[in-house]
C-alpha cells in the first residue's frame, strides 16, 4: 500500500532527534515528514499512563552540559515546557549527596516535552520502516506489510543505531558507526504502593545492586500525588535479562529494590515492566554529532552519535539539518559532508 506523501526531507524516527531535525527544517520552509514505529513521537522521552497513574519511565531528567544547552533551558522554561527538580537523591550504598541543582522535568510529564516539539509536524506513527529504496531525489521508505512513501529527495535516519545499521547497510560510510555503535539495554519497572515507601531520598543512583536508579517519580514537580516509582535496572543486569517475560523482571526488580527501603515494602496497587532495547549507545569521538552525504541524499543523527542524553540527541538533529540548509543553500560548496 502505498501512501500519498511526498516532501523534500523524510525522517527515520520520531525521538528527540527527528523532531529537533524536522523543526529546524520546517522553521526554514522545508517540507518533511517523520516516520515511527510507535504510537507516540518522543522515544525515550516517554511517559507510560493508566487510568490516574503516570510514570516517567524513560528519561528521568534533564540536564544542561553546554552553554547553548542552558540557553534552551532557559527558552523552555520561560514557557513552561521545564521546572527545576531540586530532589534529594544520593549514590548508594555509600549515602553520597548528589548535586542536583541543574536538574530538570518537563511537565506535568517528561513525554509533554515530546508533544510541544512534535507540534504541527507531519508525523507518521506505527509505521515499521524496514528499506530505503532509489536514489537521491527519488528515495522511498518502505514499512512492513508492504507499505511504502514517497518520493523524497533526502531521507535522515534518526532511529536507534541497531536500527540504523540495517537501514543503511548498502551504504558503508554512512553505516560504520552504527554498526559499531555499542548497544546498552535498560529494564524498566513501573510500580504503584498503596501506602508511602519509607526512604529518605527522592532518587538514588545504586550501585552493587540488579538496580542503578530507582526515583519516586510522584516527587517531581507538577505530577499526581500518588506513591508512583520507577526503578532501572543496571546495564549489566537488563542485559542478562532482556528476554525474561515482564512479570519475572517487575519481580526480581521490586526485590531488589526492598533492601533499599528503611521498612519493609507497603502492599502493591500496579506493577509493570518495560523493556528498554536501545536505551543508550556509545558516545562516538568524532568531530560532529551526525554525518550527512549531500551526494546520496542521505544522513544519520542520534544520541548514539554524541552523548546518550535528550541534549545530545537535540543537538545532533539540529546540527544535521542545518548542515543539510548549506547544502541546499549552495549545491556546490559541500559535495559530501562525511563527519
Amino acid at each position: 500500500m502505498a501512501l500519498e506523501v511526498e516532501a523534500d526531507v523524510a525522517i527515520v524516527g520520531a525521538g528527540v532527534a527527528g523532531l529537533s531535525a524536522a523543526r529546524w527544517l520546517r522553521n526554514n520552509g522545508v517540507s518533511v515528514v517523520l516516520f515511527d514505529k510507535e504510537k507516540r513521537p518522543g522515544g525515550r522521552l516517554s511517559t507510560w499512563q493508566h487510568h490516574d497513574r503516570q510514570f516517567d519511565h524513560g528519561v528521568q531528567y534533564l540536564r544542561p552540559h553546554s552553554r547553548r544547552t542552558a540557553l534552551l533551558f532557559s527558552e523552555w522554561r520561560k514557557a513552561g515546557l521545564i521546572t527545576p527538580w531540586h530532589a534529594l537523591a544520593y549514590e548508594l550504598p555509600q549515602r553520597k549527596k548528589v548535586d542536583t541543582t541543574s536538574w530538570h522535568v518537563a511537565t506535568p510529564s517528561q513525554n509533554s516535552l515530546a508533544k510541544h516539539l512534535a507540534q504541527d509536524l507531519h508525523i507518521i506513527s506505527k509505521f515499521n520502516v524496514v528499506d530505503i529504496s532509489g536514489e537521491k531525489g527519488r528515495w522511498s521508505i518502505i514499512g512492513q506489510k508492504n507499505r511504502s512513501a514517497g518520493p523524497f529527495g533526502t531521507v535522515f535516519v534518526t532511529c536507534p543505531a541497531d536500527q540504523a545499521a540495517h537501514l543503511l547497510k548498502p551504504f558503508p560510510n554512512l553505516c560504520k558507526d552504527a554498526v559499531e555503535a555499542e548497544r546498552r539495554p535498560c529494564l524498566a519497572t513501573m510500580v504503584e504502593f498503596e501506602e508511602e515507601v519509607i526512604v529518605d531520598y527522592d532518587a538514588a543512583f545504586v550501585s552493587q545492586s540488579p538496580l542503578a536508579w530507582v526515583c519516586r517519580d510522584s516527587a517531581k514537580p507538577k505530577r499526581p500525588k500518588r506513591e508512583c516509582w520507577v526503578l532501572h535496572a543496571s546495564q549489566a543486569w537488563s542485559r542478562e535479562h532482556i528476554d525474561d517475560p515482564p512479570e519475572r523482571v517487575a519481580s526480581l526488580m521490586l526485590s531488589a529494590f526492598a533492601p533499599l527501603c528503611m521498612v519493609e515494602l507497603p502492599p502493591v496497587n500496579f506493577c509493570r515492566a518495560h523493556r528498554w532495547r536501545f536505551a543508550f549507545g556509545n558516545s562516538l569521538d568524532h568531530n560532529s554529532n551526525h554525518a550527512y552525504n549531500a551526494d546520496l541524499g542521505l544522513a544519520v543523527a542520534g544520541d548514539w552519535c554524541t552523548t546518550a542524553n535528550v541534549e545530545g540527541a537535540y543537538w545532533s538533529g539540529q546540527d544535521l539539518a542545518e548542515s543539510y540548509l548549506k547544502t541546499r543553500e549552495s549545491p556546490g560548496a559541500q559535495k559530501a559532508l562525511q563527519e
